[in-house]
């Protein structure tokens, strides 16, 4: 059993020597002479180097810049949620203005247009829309509640939107229009 014992060590010895030499003379033979076999490649580059410079195309004259203004009044905004403006009575004789002594719900600290209908809930015969705020408050509301800042009034909420009635103060008058706040999904 010993002898097995040396027979190993002496065969890792054995083992380690050859790689050292092979290693070494490696070394000895890349460090020799370098001149040798690198002199096409020094003779190439002074080739190379010994021509003239080729003269450089000149740069296309860039085309003059246009400046021109966005004028889209008639179209709608990108930047903001779909809200369907249906119909806008302009009849102030008849409108009322909102009582604005009654307290404030969480929904109308919020602009129409900054709030996301997100589903719908149905429990014990009622409908609510869940109605996600700026800030990714969830909240439900149901026809009767008010949202928005333009004391927009819930008439009523269907499976793909919310139907809004919303009276505001424009020109000295009171003024009503009816709104949608269509399903969309929540975003990151």
């Amino acid at each position: 059993m010993n002898a097995s014992l040396g027979y190993k060590k002496k065969n890792k010895l054995l083992t380690m020597c050859t790689c050292t030499i092979v290693v070494s003379f490696s070394g000895l033979f890349g460090c020799s002479n370098q001149n040798q076999g690198i002199a096409d490649l020094q003779q190439y580059t002074q080739t190379i180097k010994s021509r003239p410079a080729a003269k450089l195309e000149s740069l296309p004259k860039a085309k003059p810049y246009e400046k021109s203004i966005y004028k889209s009044v008639q179209i709608r905004d990108p930047f903001v949620p779909i809200l369907d403006t249906t119909e806008e009575k302009a009849n102030p004789s008849n409108i009322v203005a909102p009582d604005q002594n009654r307290s404030k719900e969480a929904l109308e600290e919020y602009a129409l247009g900054t709030l996301k209908m997100v589903g719908i809930l149905k429990q014990r015969g009622e409908i609510w829309a869940l109605v996600l705020t700026p800030d990714r408050h969830l909240y439900r509301a149901q026809s009767g509640n008010y949202i928005g800042k333009d004391y927009g009034k819930i008439t009523r909420i269907d499976d793909g939107k919310i139907e809004i009635l919303e009276t505001f103060l424009a020109h000295g008058s009171w003024f009503e229009r009816e709104v949608k706040l269509e399903l969309s999904t929540i975003e990151n």
